[in-house]
């Protein structure tokens, strides 16, 4: 579980979280240098190391904590469009970042990483949770809407699909296929 939110540690991780979506405003991400980042958050390099090892650390961390209020939840306690929503609400003031970080495709990368950890969760979902027998189409489906999910999220930041978040989550909700959303 994610560190209390009011504690000093999360409140200086939001801090650097909100350093480095400033910078984006008007640098693209790979611009954004690490002493930028401090200076902004107004901490000491130091504290930075101590929270994250990169800007892509900030990423995942931020990520990780959005998905596990929202899409991470899917077919456990949420269903398809309440996670979408829970998650879409908490990025929805960081889009321009999330775009920015979005395009680069090396590992450490917040797209790549999110596609290896949904593929992760939804299959520990559907075995684990739901008790589904993985099939060559399921693991399929899984992959394809990991891959899906990271790209209708990217054409969402890119300020490119125009609808309100409402409607954007029932479109995602209607893209699962049919075996995947049975099984959730």
């Amino acid at each position: 579980m994610v560190e209390g939110y009011a504690s000093q540690g999360f409140q200086t991780k939001m801090a650097i979280v909100s350093a480095l979506n400033d910078l984006t405003e008007s640098l693209s991400f790979e611009q954004v240098r690490i002493f930028q980042i401090c200076e902004r958050a107004e901490i000491a390099r130091s504290t930075f190391y101590h929270h994250f090892c990169d800007k892509n650390a900030i990423l995942q961390w931020h990520s990780f904590l959005a998905y596990e209020i929202g899409i991470d939840r899917i077919g456990r306690t949420s269903s398809w469009f309440q996670g979408h929503m829970f998650t879409t609400l908490m990025l929805e003031s960081y889009r321009n970042l999330y775009f920015k970080a979005g395009v680069t495709q090396e590992y450490s990368g917040v797209r790549p990483w999110y596609i290896r950890h949904r593929i992760e969760n939804l299959t520990e979902t559907v075995t684990d949770f739901r008790g589904v027998t993985m099939t060559p189409l399921l693991d399929f489906q899984i992959r394809a809407m990991a891959a899906t999910e990271a790209a209708m999220a990217n054409y969402r930041y890119s300020r490119e699909l125009h609808v309100p978040i409402e409607e954007y989550c029932r479109m995602m909700e209607r893209t699962v296929p049919r075996e995947l959303f049975e099984a959730t």
